[in-house]
């Protein structure tokens, strides 16, 4: 076990590592060689998705920030837009009416 992870990390050479298998039975050097193979690519596989699904996570969290600023910021808007209302006496019935608003707009500017 300790060969094929040294294998498999680098930490041996698979030259030196194959020998002994070859005296052995020439059938478990492919056998060998898949495994290594397989276990390296299967780790890149797997820190690769790892790292993707961390860096869509965190652009996601920051989009929703975003738009939760945003959203507030819309709302604070429009609480303002209807103190404005209130305030000219222009709101009535807890309904934004389009006379009103323009009347509002108007007479602000003025």
């Amino acid at each position: 076990m300790v060969t094929l992870l040294a294998a498999c990390v680098g930490g041996a050479d698979w030259i030196a590592i194959i020998r002994p298998i070859r005296d052995i039975s020439g059938w478990l050097v492919p056998f060998f060689l898949v495994v290594v193979v397989f276990v390296i690519f299967g780790l890149a596989n797997l820190l690769t998705s790892l790292l993707t699904d961390l860096v869509l996570r965190n652009s996601q969290t920051q989009e929703r920030m975003i738009m939760s600023e945003a959203w507030g910021e819309q709302k604070s808007a429009i609480n303002r837009f209807r103190d404005m209302l209130v305030e000219s006496g222009r709101l009535q019935d807890g309904h934004i009416h389009r006379k009103n608003v323009s009347r509002a707009i108007k007479s602000d500017k003025g």
